[in-house]
């Protein structure tokens, strides 16, 4: 079996609810520009994570959340691409 590398942690989570398409490619869009401009390093720095989930429609909305051990285990995000 071939595992790939998995990045290092940046603070942005995506959440595994967001809907196929649209709402899905928009939230990765975010998460990527998050992760890039080094803003969820800095907010990882403050232990908290961003999270992005369903809004409205197909929107997303963000929200922050404090970082602990139970919200990485939350099943409900993926820091890596969205989806498990």
């Amino acid at each position: 079996m071939n595992i790939s590398r998995v990045p290092s942690f940046k603070g942005v989570y995506l959440s595994n609810y967001l809907a196929p398409g649209k709402q899905h490619d928009l939230g990765a869009k975010v998460r990527d520009a998050l992760n890039s401009s080094g803003v969820g390093a800095e907010y990882e720095k403050q232990n908290k994570d961003i999270l992005i989930k369903r809004g409205p429609k197909d929107g997303i909305s963000i929200s922050l959340a404090k970082y602990d051990i139970k919200r990485i285990l939350d099943d409900d995000y993926s820091r890596w691409n969205g989806r498990f």
